[in-house]
């Protein structure tokens, strides 16, 4: 079955060649979705660091379906949020470049067979842990999800 990916905005995440590469059987499509900050920060850079992460990102999301082990050896985060209930939060950092961090997160939903990367922030490298949880606790908020304190 042919890879897809759907991807409405024109920052362009994702490139032809990374929605048209194969995928394991057992893993479903992927769609990316970008929320305002994450655009806002993105057109703020300037044409070169916007390719870098474009050309990152076309690198890494598909890494998701075909190598989880690859993908998540490019992804961090300084602290693993706690959200009620025991449930996990999803969010990481991946580096786009030596300067710059895209934070994400991911929701895999066995039920519909759908994969969504959500991209919230371009950041810069000295990324906090307060800023990490800020962003967190914003993102999980705007799901009805609250971080335990």
């Amino acid at each position: 079955m042919p890879h897809t990916a759907e991807h409405s905005s024109p920052n362009g995440a994702l490139s032809s060649r990374a929605r048209s590469r194969g995928r394991e059987a057992d893993t479903p499509p992927f769609q990316v979705e970008e929320t305002s900050s994450y655009k806002r920060d993105f057109e703020r850079l300037g044409p070169g660091d916007r390719a870098q992460v474009r050309k990152r990102l076309n690198f890494l999301l598909p890494l998701f379906e075909g190598d989880r082990r690859a993908f998540f050896a490019h992804a961090s985060r300084p602290v693993a949020p706690n959200l009620a209930g025991g449930l996990t939060s999803t969010l990481y950092i991946l580096r786009a470049t030596p300067r710059l961090r895209v934070l994400l997160a991911y929701d895999l939903d066995p039920l519909f067979e759908t994969l969504t990367f959500t991209l919230l922030r371009v950041l810069s490298h000295d990324l906090l842990e307060k800023d990490f949880l800020k962003a967190a606790e914003a993102f999980h908020r705007t799901h009805g999800l609250d971080l335990k304190k």
